[in-house]
């Protein structure tokens, strides 16, 4: 990416001065390459000969981050600083997030490796936490936090070490990505043995790592951490338990980083074995560390050698691809210039038809949230009407209920209450010895029916419309359901001393009575509660049964025990209704309604 944008900025000024642009392009890609290689004395005399005066805005970019990594490698951290804060001015003046984030990234593991440096990392962490919330995307989230922990780890900054591993492994979650969550467990039992000492904590995270390595056959991870949890064993002195990790740890075929990672085991058992005081076996370590590093340090020479030999064979080709391109370059000008135009038209052209493509997306894609805004229009016109429909049906059946019972009370009640007095008056004159029993008997019948009257009445009044209220309505019909149908109701009230809205009480209590009414007849329950707790801005309603629970999904369906009918009264109220349930579990559903 680097170099697609040299070429690009190169384009630019190629076309005011196409040889000097040339060039320009050219020592900064090899210094890019010098940086890359760690190679900062040789960066720094490259970015010493380059005139800044004039140099084109992008270019300038450049020269002050590659400056400050170049001073950053040679570890003159204060020069490094100072460069990297006006790279940080300028790319943020051209808007280039991805590069502030590079960069701050490199101001952050300064100010933290400089402790006496008086300088606050707070809005460096504001602006890295800032790019990774603006990207929306949980991997480089992740990665990000991931990144600035380990600054930290390496600076010995435990507590803001493990913070940002919390956050990289929050973000982890949303991918599922169990591996690197291990390793990032891993590496906060690494905050924990180095920097605070705790190795209990260290051992818990470095065994909850182990498994995830173990299901994948990650050999060096799972060796890397056997000697991470020796390591925690020997500082608790718990050696024996140290060298069976030290033994697995070696035991491991590794396949990659064998040698050096053989070379770190050796030291570890010799140390371990001196704290132990067993002499022999430290002695007989030191030997294989000793001739293992014999053999890495041959190794290093080859590899030195080879990279002389390489480098030597490269000058040699670069010296003779520069004396050929003196021969040809005043032959090829003409060719490059027409060349340079062609691409920026080409590049022009295509900027040209993205912009069309891309206005072209643009109203395809409002033409398509104007369908769906009004997809969604009538699918709520249709619901307000379906909630419309369901207000008027228990509007109406209330009304059915009030009038059933007025009838009942007014009209027949008291037209048995008449009959009752003419026969008491008729008993009362009446001497012939063989009517009486008969009417005396007819006298307790119409009471009977009269009584039977006055319950019906009652019952269809439901007692929602009496002076108690919801509570005691509720608790009378968990009495009526308890005595009739062997299962035990319990009602539980809190805070509801004040009474609701009559017409709210009304289809509570319908909500609750279908509730029961399912309890009894599908649940097979023996106890139940109703719980009513009044919040101040809200009402929260719990009915639990020990029941054989249901399948959820069939539940709410068509044959849904009218479940889904109270979802759809809760939710014209505002409100919410959550069930929790499974098969031979019992049943909770738990209503949310704002007062």
């Amino acid at each position: 990416m680097a170099k697609i944008l040299l070429l690009f900025w190169a384009f630019l000024f190629f076309f005011s001065n196409p040889i000097k642009a040339q060039e320009l392009a050219q020592d900064f890609e090899k210094i890019d390459q010098y940086i890359n290689n760690s190679e900062a004395d040789s960066s720094l005399i490259f970015l010493k000969k380059i005139d800044t005066t004039h140099l084109p805005s992008n270019y300038k970019c450049l020269w002050y981050l590659y400056t400050a990594k170049s001073f950053f490698i040679k570890d003159s951290m204060g020069k490094a600083f100072k460069s990297g804060i006006e790279a940080k001015k300028l790319f943020l003046a051209k808007d280039s997030l991805e590069k502030v984030f590079e960069i701050n990234l490199m101001l952050l593991d300064i100010i933290e490796t400089q402790k006496k440096l008086e300088i606050d990392a707070r809005e460096i962490r504001q602006e890295l936490d800032a790019f990774a919330s603006a990207k929306k995307n949980p991997l480089i989230s992740a990665k990000t936090f991931g990144s600035i922990a380990d600054k930290y780890l390496m600076n010995d900054n435990g507590p803001d070490a493990i913070y940002y591993y919390n956050r990289a492994i929050s973000e982890y979650r949303k991918l599922k990505d169990t591996l690197r969550i291990a390793k990032i467990e891993m590496n906060k039992g690494a905050v924990h043995a180095t920097v605070f000492k705790d190795q209990d904590s260290a051992l818990y995270y470095y065994k909850k790592a182990l498994p995830i390595f173990e299901e994948r056959n990650l050999a060096l991870l799972i060796s890397y951490n056997h000697n991470n949890q020796a390591r925690a064993y020997t500082d608790q002195g718990k050696y024996s338990q140290a060298l069976e990790h030290y033994e697995l740890a070696h035991s491991i075929e590794l396949t990659e980083n064998n040698a050096s990672t053989r070379a770190t085991y050796f030291e570890n058992l010799k140390d371990l074995y001196i704290d132990m005081q067993d002499y022999k076996n430290a002695f007989l370590y030191a030997e294989k560390l000793k001739s293992l590093n014999d053999s890495l340090n041959s190794t290093a020479q080859n590899i030195a050698i080879s990279d002389i030999q390489t480098k030597y064979e490269t000058a040699k080709k670069e010296k003779a691809n520069l004396e050929l391109k003196t021969k040809v370059e005043k032959k090829t000008q003409a060719q490059t210039i027409l060349w340079i135009g062609l691409s920026l038209s080409l590049i022009v052209g295509f900027v040209v038809s993205y912009l069309i493509f891309k206005n072209a997306k643009r109203k395809r894609l409002i033409a398509h949230q104007e369908r769906e805004l009004a997809v969604q229009k009538i699918e709520k016109n249709l619901k307000e009407q379906e909630l419309n429909t369901i207000d008027l049906m228990i509007s109406g059946q209330e009304k059915e209920r009030q009038r059933l019972a007025n009838d009942l009370h007014d009209n027949l009640g008291s037209t048995l209450a008449t009959l009752k007095l003419n026969f008491k008056t008729l008993t009362r004159n009446f001497n012939e010895e063989e009517a009486k029993p008969i009417l005396e008997n007819a006298t307790v019948l119409i009471d009977d029916a009269y009584k039977k009257v006055r319950e019906i009445a009652h019952e269809k009044n439901s007692g929602v419309m009496a002076k108690e209220g919801l509570l005691p309505a509720v608790e009378q019909l968990a009495r009526k359901v308890s005595n009739a149908r062997g299962v035990k109701i319990t009602v539980q009230g809190f805070d509801l001393k004040s009474r609701l809205e009559s017409g709210l009480e009304i289809t509570l209590f319908r909500i609750i009575q279908e509730l029961i009414t399912n309890i009894v007849k599908h649940a097979n329950a023996t106890e139940a509660t109703v719980s009513m707790t009044n919040h101040r801005d809200y009402l929260n309603i719990i009915v639990e049964d020990n029941g054989k629970g249901f399948d959820l999904k069939k539940g709410i369906g068509k044959d849904g025990m009218g479940l889904s009918n109270i979802e759809k009264r809760i939710e014209h109220l505002d409100g919410t209704m959550e069930i929790d349930t499974s098969e031979n579990k019992g049943t909770s559903i738990i209503i949310d309604l704002p007062l």
